[in-house]
């Protein structure tokens, strides 16, 4: 049964008419097919809607407001982005600045004499502490001050040994010392536990046991040992074959076992007293003399023993390094031979200019050089020229020391003792070869004769 117009109207509407090659479509394109025909309708009835005067109006201004805001929007994001540029360029060129005025910095410290970097690696300072523990003259201390101004970085503090060991170490702490240097025969042992115990390099400048030397400790003098050969060889080769040995009494007589056994090696005999006052060394050296010794070895300097030199024996002295200080020999008389066992060295390198002179020269020229030595010799005696001391080295040792200061500062190393260990050096007193808890002289030893109160080098 046919439907009426109106409803024919309608399915045509709502449909659009038939749809074509639905027939054979599934479910789900039929759908399809049905929302694009409703879109259809609704584009189409919108199409034929006519707008008002006041609708079109109304768009146009939502439209041009729309517009304003899009360009206000860009406007703002403009000037945001500006001012962030402009923020940047002027923190990138402060970073600059910053960055430039650093480098300058570092340069110039790095180009400055006087910046050198303090023991603790965790901690810089303009100047290293140095505490000297040594009985020295005002002369001497000038002298030193001096010598440790000329390249700067080294604040040099001096103490008296006699002020006791509590006072010393307490003075030491208090000076926040970054290296020990010094020391006197009674107080190295105790000097060489404080550095160990307190982590202070120790620069003993004079002698110290072997079994008080610690891993702190460097010790600027030749081994026992060392010593021991340098005098008997040179005792044995000066014919001298009868030897005694006079010590007082508490000393240590380290020195005079090793000569013992040394002197006797080479078939020379040694005979070793010691003595309580000056009654009782007269009486031993007498038992010497009575014993027909050639030479008497003389460690330590002391009155009594200087006392001795003054009057006439039939023996020669033979005085220790300890004797090798800036008072003697003075303007005292003596009348018993004496040779001196210096403190210094000399390099025992021989040029190749003169190796070449020793051998190219020929008997006649050896003969004529022989005949010109002895006649100089005989002239210079008397002369000030043959002198090999002078009055700066009487503080040579401490020189050499503040001298191996300044260049360890220099070294690379984290701390004190790292710049200081394996370092070498030639100095006043001779070469040095740095080893902690080790001796650290080197080179041959040198003999000295007094003449008229004077030093002559022996060669």
């Amino acid at each position: 049964m046919e439907g009426t117009e109106k409803e024919e109207i309608g399915r045509d509407e709502d449909f659009g008419g038939r749809i074509p090659e639905a027939h054979g479509r599934t479910k789900e394109e039929k759908e399809t097919l049905k929302k694009e025909a409703a879109q259809k309708k609704i584009q189409n009835n919108f199409e034929k809607t006519e707008l008002s005067d006041d609708d079109v109006e109304l768009m146009k201004e939502r439209e041009r407001l729309r517009k304003e805001r899009k360009d206000r929007s860009a406007k703002r994001l403009e000037k945001r982005k500006k001012e962030f540029r402009k923020k940047l360029y002027i923190a990138c060129g402060g970073i600059a600045i910053l960055l430039l005025s650093l480098l300058c910095l570092i340069r110039f410290k790095a180009a400055s004499p006087n910046h050198i970097p303090k023991q603790n690696e965790n901690a810089t300072a303009e100047s290293v502490q140095l505490t000297l523990v040594k009985q020295l003259s005002e002369e001497e201390k000038t002298k030193l001050e001096s010598y440790a101004k000329e390249e700067g970085g080294i604040e040099l503090h001096f103490l008296n040994p006699e002020i006791g060991e509590e006072k010393i170490k307490n003075e030491i702490l208090s000076l926040k010392t970054d290296l020990i240097l010094g020391g006197e025969e009674q107080n190295v042992n105790f000097l060489s536990k404080l550095s160990e115990e307190e982590k202070i390099p120790y620069l003993a400048t004079t002698f110290v046991p072997k079994d008080s030397l610690r891993e702190h400790s460097f010790c600027l003098s030749r081994s026992a040992e060392d010593q021991a050969v340098d005098l008997s060889f040179f005792a044995y080769n000066e014919a001298f074959r009868s030897m005694g040995i006079l010590l007082p009494e508490g000393k240590a007589d380290l020195l005079s076992k090793e000569i013992t056994e040394a002197f006797q090696e080479l078939g020379g005999v040694v005979t070793v007293y010691s003595y309580t006052s000056e009654d009782d060394f007269r009486a031993k050296l007498s038992e010497l003399e009575t014993a027909g010794i050639d030479i008497l070895f003389l460690e330590y300097y002391n009155e009594e023993a200087n006392t001795i030199l003054a009057e006439e024996h039939n023996f020669t002295a033979l005085l220790g390094n300890d004797w090798d200080r800036a008072d003697f020999p003075g303007d005292t008389e003596r009348k018993t031979n004496c040779l001196l066992y210096g403190k210094n060295t000399k390099n025992e390198t021989v040029s190749d200019s003169e190796i070449s002179e020793m051998e190219t020269s020929s008997p006649e020229q050896e003969s004529i050089s022989s005949t010109q030595v002895e006649e100089e010799s005989e002239a210079t005696n008397s002369a000030d020229s043959v002198l090999s001391i002078v009055e700066d080295e009487q503080v040579g040792r401490e020189k050499d020391a503040i001298a191996i200061l300044q260049i360890a500062l220099k070294n690379k190393g984290k701390s004190l003792m790292e710049k200081l260990s394996d370092l070498q050096y030639q100095g006043i007193d001779g070469t040095y070869a740095l080893k902690a808890g080790d001796y650290a002289l080197k080179g041959k030893a040198v003999f000295y004769e007094i003449i008229d109160n004077k030093r002559v080098e022996l060669s």
